[in-house]
């Protein structure tokens, strides 16, 4: 056995699932979801077929674990940006800012969180979920603070839901600089305009991070 291969057979489990997320997401986008082999992956992985099948049993499994991935980047970018407000309009403006700018940052992999038909039931996922609920957290610190419009539950998160993946659309039909700025002035005013955004600071009491 070479060097190089017993590198590879000898890496953490961490480093191999990395290995296979990242061989999943260019094989994916290269060769699209249907035409992409687990055996390709695995080759592309440099690990084994075994290993790879115990940690993703299908297609499916890697296609929801790469969307988990793209909304664990949204939901700590819109927090980072949410941090940043020293009112509640501040911190929903950095919140879509956020959202944006890890829309921006991360393109090339977007249509791939688009593709939702092949996981839609399957691999216990259910896609933009997560990221809907991590607004909704953030939302109800404000009506808390009555900073914010309270909605009868579930009316907030499709309101919230429609005006961002609205936002993604638009920005996804002209991913230029000069679209993304309108987007994200057009999102940030229907967000305060549909909450009734109070110009109203943030306690200490209140923050979330």
């Amino acid at each position: 056995m070479s060097g190089e291969e017993k590198s590879v057979r000898t890496r953490d489990p961490a480093a191999k699932l990395s290995a296979i997320i990242a061989s999943a997401q260019k094989l994916f986008a290269e060769q699209g979801y249907e035409r992409t082999k687990m055996q390709d992956i695995a080759e592309h992985a440099n690990v084994a077929v075994g290993t790879l099948y115990r940690s993703y049993p299908d297609k499916a499994s890697l296609l929801a674990a790469l969307h988990r991935q793209i909304e664990d980047d949204f939901i700590e970018a819109m927090e980072r940006g949410w941090s940043k407000g020293a009112s509640y309009p501040e911190r929903f403006d950095g919140l879509v800012e956020g959202l944006l700018d890890e829309l921006v940052r991360g393109q090339k992999r977007m249509p791939l969180y688009m593709m939702t038909r092949n996981i839609v039931g399957a691999a216990e996922h259910r896609p933009g979920e997560r990221v809907m609920r991590a607004i909704d957290g953030l939302y109800q610190e404000a009506v808390r603070a009555k900073a914010a419009r309270p909605f009868p539950p579930g009316y907030q998160a499709a309101i919230g839901h429609a005006i961002i993946e609205g936002a993604f659309r638009a920005w996804m039909a002209d991913p230029t600089p000069k679209r993304r700025l309108g987007v994200e002035r057009e999102t940030q005013g229907l967000l305060r305009r549909a909450f009734e955004i109070t110009d109203q600071e943030c306690s200490a009491s209140n923050d979330s991070g």
